[in-house]
């Protein structure tokens, strides 16, 4: 799409190996996803530490609720955490309000991101 649309900026996926090599083969330096060791080896956590790749940091502890940030000492490429709130029986999601992020430090404004589907007037209220 970034080529036959002419996108300046697009951004990429990297929730697997696979996702990020395949974002990163088609020209994204910018992506969302992790930066984990079963996703990231040595070598492409390396693109992230020195800047080359920036990423916002799925922390989706509405899925997972004992999700602890973890940016590998890459914070170089690191732009900050995307959050989530919304429920969801087929992934098993629970809502998990903005302000229980913010209480714990794990998201802050004009730093981190929202994946924004669920969100409550309260949250939107909390991402000040």
């Amino acid at each position: 799409m970034v080529d036959e649309l002419g996108l300046d900026g697009a951004w990429g996926q990297c929730e697997t190996t696979a996702e990020f090599d395949h974002a990163y083969e088609a020209g994204a330096r910018r992506m969302v996803g992790s930066i984990d060791a079963n996703v990231l080896d040595d070598r492409r956590l390396a693109r992230v530490a020195n800047g080359e790749v920036l990423v916002s940091i799925e922390l989706y502890r509405n899925i997972q609720p004992n999700l602890m940030p973890d940016w590998r000492n890459a914070n170089a490429g690191v732009g900050g955490h995307c959050i989530a709130c919304y429920e969801s029986d087929t992934e098993g999601a629970v809502y998990t309000p903005v302000s229980s992020y913010r209480e714990l430090g794990y998201y802050a404004p004009k730093r981190d991101s929202v994946y924004a589907v669920g969100l409550t007037a309260d949250d939107w209220q909390a991402l000040g």
